[in-house]
């Protein structure tokens, strides 16, 4: 399987390779560019539902969220397949999905990739990656040592509807939801590789251990930024049959406004690197 490097130096595109041949090895090298890179595009792939549940179940630990007779599971996939838009599709709002974690709050241990495979409609629409450990990588050693000792309370929110937000004056989101008081996570974390990345997903942190509200905005202010810069961004523009697999741990990931979220429908499926001695010190 050969690849590319895109534009922004950093996003494997893979543009002449048919996943209906993938291998073990192809996996695990998928596995290993997502370790490094953080997100991976595997272009224009014609593939049906028994072959897309042959190359998620050569990662680890595919994970169904929801039971099989939920109307967002795809038929006969056990749950592993999930709808986004369209009808009966999770995410199916037309304005902006700000940058999240998808489900942070329904696992402690969640499994780190996600799929997301363009199936109709989606010619038009964009989705926009952060590389966190690039960003982390770049950073100032004084951020990096404040950020090596913080953990992070985690806000519930459902849909990252960016109308539905309250806004602070200083700029900081309040997403619909509570606090999720039993969970805490580390920020600065390791991956297998060696390489350090920041769990940041700015937008659903509400404070930081021992902090208040009001004490952690500075923080999360100034390290959204830093996630934020272009230097850090991919801009995935959709075309049919595109996959797109990325970490949420070391990555977030927003969707712009769709108009024609109605019709759009991407396949969604959620599992694990080949290896998953990926997120140590946590």
């Amino acid at each position: 399987m050969e690849y590319r490097l895109h534009t922004n130096g950093w996003t494997p595109i893979v543009e002449k390779f048919d996943l209906r041949n993938a291998t073990y090895n192809d996996v695990e090298l998928i596995s290993n560019l997502i370790y490094k890179y953080t997100t991976i595009v595997i272009k224009k792939q014609d593939i049906d539902i028994p072959t897309q549940l042959r190359v998620i179940k050569m990662f680890n630990n595919p994970t169904s969220l929801y039971e099989n007779d939920n109307e967002y599971v795809v038929p006969n996939t056990d749950g592993v397949l999930l709808k986004v838009g369209g009808s009966g599709g999770i995410s199916d709002h037309v304005g902006q999905m700000d940058w999240h974690h998808d489900f942070h709050w329904q696992l402690k241990y969640k499994p780190s990739l996600i799929w997301l495979h363009g199936i109709r409609d989606v010619i038009g629409s964009t989705t926009t990656y952060t590389n966190n450990i690039l960003a982390y990588q770049r950073m100032p050693n004084g951020i990096k040592k404040e950020l090596e000792s913080l953990h992070a309370v985690l806000m519930k929110s459902q849909d990252f509807d960016v109308d539905t937000f309250k806004q602070d004056p200083d700029g900081t989101y309040w997403p619909p939801g509570e606090i999720v008081n039993d969970y805490k996570a580390k920020v600065v974390r390791m991956n297998q590789t060696g390489n350090k990345y920041m769990y940041f997903p700015f937008n659903q942190i509400h404070h930081f251990e021992g902090m208040t509200r009001e004490e952690s905005k500075e923080i999360i202010l100034e390290v959204k930024k830093y996630i934020t810069d272009p230097a850090y961004l991919y801009v995935h523009k959709w075309d049919t049959g595109d996959i797109v697999i990325s970490d949420q741990w070391s990555g977030l990931h927003k969707r712009d406004k769709c108009e024609f979220i109605e019709s759009r429908r991407i396949y969604r499926a959620l599992f694990d690197y080949v290896n998953q001695e990926h997120r140590t010190g946590q």
